[in-house]
């Protein structure tokens, strides 16, 4: 789905590879978050950082037969329109009993290493957060306008919540 909403084309004409400079000009940060993650962060043995895990995650297949294309166009799209990218992971909110009731959890019942690493999240996008510009430099500020980001906002997640698959590899 985020192939179908985010499109580039190999061999654009020079228009559209100016559109593509211009959007990438405003384009927003690419921050990945995985929950539940409960995979070691190693690579040929050694550990990694979240974000090496993310660029790793991102290396594309070589290849060009139809399968290696499909795997390798959201890659190729992040790449291209995305130049700053972030990867957070969450360990399991609560132990797995209290999973089914997590909404009535307080926060000292969470595990303590979710709870660190929803506040470096936190932090993360506190600090680092932009306004939203438009092209020509416009700050989107109003109410309007977030109505706007919105509806984006929701254009881009409705397809993956739909999924429900719950894994990350599923959504590219």
């Amino acid at each position: 789905e985020l192939t179908s909403r985010i499109r580039a084309k190999s061999s654009p004409d020079e228009h559209e590879v100016q559109d593509s400079d211009n959007f990438v000009s405003f384009s927003p940060d690419f921050v990945w978050t995985l929950r539940d993650f409960s995979l070691e962060l190693k690579l040929d043995g050694q550990p990694i950082t979240a974000d090496e895990y993310l660029e790793y995650s991102l290396k594309l297949k070589q290849g060009n037969d139809t399968k290696t294309k499909h795997f390798n166009e959201p890659r190729l799209c992040i790449q291209k329109f995305f130049p700053e990218k972030k990867c957070f992971i969450f360990d399991h909110p609560a132990h797995r009993r209290c999973l089914s009731h997590l909404e009535q959890l307080q926060e000292e019942d969470l595990n303590p290493e979710f709870r660190e690493q929803v506040a470096d999240f936190c932090v993360y996008i506190l600090s680092h957060s932009k306004a939203k510009t438009l092209s020509g430099g416009i700050t989107v500020n109003g109410p309007r306008e977030s109505l706007l980001l919105s509806f984006l906002t929701w254009t881009f997640l409705l397809p993956i919540i739909d999924n429900r698959s719950g894994r990350h590899e599923d959504y590219f």
